[in-house]
């Protein structure tokens, strides 16, 4: 085994992102609280959960004014414009002088002790006001409240001073009643409040194809630039392909261009647009002289990396990587084009990349908490019910990876709501009808849903298993013993309600009491990775469906991460690879610089960039088709944290016919490093780590910062998680 082997440097040279660094965050964020990692204060204070709720509504707001064919379900949360908050302190003696500098939006009200002595209107923008507080004190316990009432935007506040500093010791209210502990939002700078704030830009610069095409090289997103010389009119069109570019019927077009605004020898685009090629039209007397972008990028750093023998893989990683990345706005989207917002399943696979990628945990925390809703019981996450069942394991893989105690106890209520809306609906048996959800979606294939879906059921199963982590994590273990058996239950049922000896598979759905017949791919990998299925079976439906070219192949990239999942736990790695390989490197093959929202290899030319019956509808750059970061990264090396923020973990791994792989596995106290080749593994454990080697029996423990050798055994398949 190569003693020197960095994940980071042999993955770097496969890196098509322009703002791609493994060491820094790139662009600079200097100045943007919203992604400080400060640990002190001052800070910015706002109800939990209304920063969010309002970038959510600003994304929203911009993405229905330009995307075209926009759908987007569901009832989200609002931000609340009153809030009231308060803390208190405590004075041996009374100072010789108390000021403090308050920084606010809307009407606030100040009072100390019951005493009001402030009232004022501030601007919708930060602006200090210096207030003497030294006469409302008294020897003792002193307690600050402050009522602010905005109008279209989020209350917030700061405070500097050394008595009343806007630290973890403030609560916060948005009826005065029921009293909680706020988001804080670290102190970067006056300029503006965390909730105004926008991304970073970099300008990128495109090439000159010919025939009026620019190209920026890769998959990219920003507002076009064209600088030129002499007179005549100029007409843009942009593409994520050739064919978009050049095609400039409106009724093909996804995005809405605005009219170009010429100032100072440039034509500027007043719109953000998902691009990748730019055709131009001009008359002969105007001369192009560049095409830059300028690019809102969300700053990151590849915390994570993956190297192999393979150097397919190794590439696919990256891309898909970068696929992620051009997704990340203040919170997690789809896609680029279309439709640019949160969706539950595909946050839950965003988080899933995310967390062996750029391990950013602000990021998937809005985005749940942007996505909830605010009726579950009677609105599902984007009203689909499968994106409920997500989000639950979305927020227990938060948990997990980043360990962040003080958000699971913040997000605790809407847990247990939603838990309690799922139970609601559930029959005797357990299972979730069709019927009480008003969208079952699981993949845009041929999937039965009527009556009861068996892939419903399944994911119930993994839900109410991540809950049960949820509760261990939290120290619950009475809770946590209680949903373990609850999804046992329902896990016995399912195998009895929906394999069917006679198709030797399990079956899309029950209606009237009467299975199915139809066998989808969908429900036979919920069977695996929900753990129904029991080792007979699994390898049953690995030959029977997953490797039988005669069941129709599931619709898009994100089921078939699934899929590759699910012939992982079958005990077929190298058919995983394969299904990478084949799928993504098709993609690859085909042009692609990120990967797409649907792809079928038996389309060619430009029917590939078709979807919903639209020519150019096709998300070139689609969160959900990032899944072989998670596969490669998590699946090979069998890696696996068991207790919050990677405290303690495992792994087991099995990379296959591969020679060698490398990976970078990004955690709370900085890295995990894994090498595998043939039987020998080494694993660099970070301090602040334990690494537990081996089954429950004889495992030994390794207390980090330390150096693992050792030699692979058999391999045991876990959970999805």
């Amino acid at each position: 085994m190569n003693k020197s082997r960095d994940p980071h440097a042999l993955s770097a040279p496969f890196n098509i992102d322009p703002a791609y660094s493994a060491a820094k965050l790139v662009p600079d964020a200097a100045g943007l609280s919203l992604l400080s990692e400060k640990k002190t204060g001052p800070f910015w204070i706002y109800l939990f959960g209304d920063i969010a709720a309002h970038l959510f509504g600003r994304m929203r707001h911009e993405a229905f004014s330009i995307c075209k064919n926009l759908f987007h379900p569901g009832e989200f949360r609002n931000f609340r414009p009153t809030m009231y908050a308060k803390r208190t302190f405590n004075l041996p003696e009374l100072p010789a002088s108390a000021m403090i500098k308050l920084f606010c939006s809307g009407h606030a009200i100040l009072k100390i002790n019951g005493q009001s002595f402030f009232s004022r209107e501030f601007p919708q923008k930060p602006e200090s006001c210096d207030i003497d507080i030294l006469p409302y004190l008294k020897k003792g316990d002193n307690e600050i409240r402050l009522t602010l009432q905005c109008l279209g935007e989020p209350a917030a506040f700061l405070i500097q001073g050394e008595l009343a500093e806007t630290d973890s010791q403030w609560m916060v209210s948005s009826d005065s009643v029921n009293w909680a502990a706020p988001d804080f939002i670290p102190f970067e700078g006056f300029s503006r409040f965390p909730h105004q704030e926008d991304l970073p830009e970099l300008t990128l610069n495109a090439k000159h194809l010919g025939d009026g095409i620019y190209d920026f090289g890769v998959e990219t997103f920003g507002r076009p630039m064209i600088s030129v010389k002499g007179q005549g009119d100029l007409t843009m069109n942009v593409g994520e392909s050739i064919p978009e570019a050049r095609d400039d019927k409106f009724d093909s077009q996804e995005q809405l261009i605005p009219p170009l605004r010429f100032s100072g020898g440039t034509y500027e685009c007043g719109a953000t647009l998902s691009l990748r090629y730019i055709h131009l039209a001009h008359p002969e007397s105007l001369k192009i002289v560049d095409v830059k972008l300028a690019a809102p990028l969300y700053p990151t750093r590849y915390k994570g990396a993956f190297a192999c023998s393979d150097e397919t893989l190794t590439d696919i990683w990256m891309r898909a990587a970068y696929t992620l990345k051009l997704c990340m706005r203040w919170l997690c989207v789809d896609g680029l084009k279309r439709d640019r917002l949160p969706w539950g399943g595909d946050l839950y696979m965003s988080g899933l990349v995310n967390n062996y990628s750029f391990h950013d945990k602000g990021l998937m925390q809005r985005s749940l908490i942007a996505l909830y809703g605010d009726g579950p019981e009677t609105l599902d996450v984007n009203n689909i019910v499968d994106y409920s069942l997500f989000w639950i394991l979305a927020l227990r893989d938060n948990v997990m990876h980043f360990g962040d105690m003080l958000f699971l106890k913040r997000v605790r209520p809407l847990l247990e709501r939603l838990l309690k809306a799922l139970e609601s609906r559930c029959d005797s048996n357990g299972f979730i009808p069709s019927a009480e959800g008003v969208w079952v979606f699981i993949d845009w294939s041929e999937v039965e849903k009527a009556g009861y879906s068996s892939c419903i059921q399944m994911l119930h199963v993994m839900a109410l298993d991540a809950v049960a982590e949820i509760y261990r994590a939290a120290g619950e273990t009475v809770r946590s013993d209680d949903m373990l058996k609850k999804a046992r239950r329902l896990r016995k049922k399912c195998g009895k309600a929906f394999w069917s000896e006679e198709l030797s598979a399990y079956v899309d759905n029950i209606v009237d009491g009467r299975q199915g017949s139809h066998v989808s791919r969908p429900a036979n990998i919920f069977a695996v990775l929900s753990g129904t299925a029991d080792h007979r079976k699994m390898k049953t439906v690995a030959k029977g469906v997953f490797l039988n070219d005669e069941v129709k192949a599931v619709g898009t990239p994100y089921m078939r991460t699934f899929e590759a999942l699910a012939l992982m736990r079958c005990g077929e790695t190298d058919a995983m690879l394969s299904i990478i390989r084949d799928d993504w490197g098709g993609m690859v093959r085909a042009g692609a610089s990120t990967f797409w929202e649907g792809y079928d290899k038996s389309q060619t030319g430009v029917e590939i960039y078709s979807f919903y019956e639209r020519p150019f509808a096709k998300s070139l750059c689609h969160a959900w088709s990032a899944g072989p970061v998670y596969l490669l990264s998590r699946m090979l090396t069998g890696v696996k944290p068991l207790a919050p923020g990677w405290e303690r973990f495992t792994l087991s791994p099995d990379i296959g016919g591969l020679g060698w792989a490398s990976v970078s596995i990004p955690c709370p106290e900085g890295e995990i490093l894994i090498d595998i080749e043939g039987s020998l593994v080494s694993v660099n454990v970070p301090a602040g780590s334990v690494f537990v080697e081996g089954d429950r029996v004889g495992a030994r423990e390794h207390q980090g910062p330390c150096i693992v050798k050792m030699k692979r055994k058999g391999v045991n398949r876990m959970s999805l998680s």
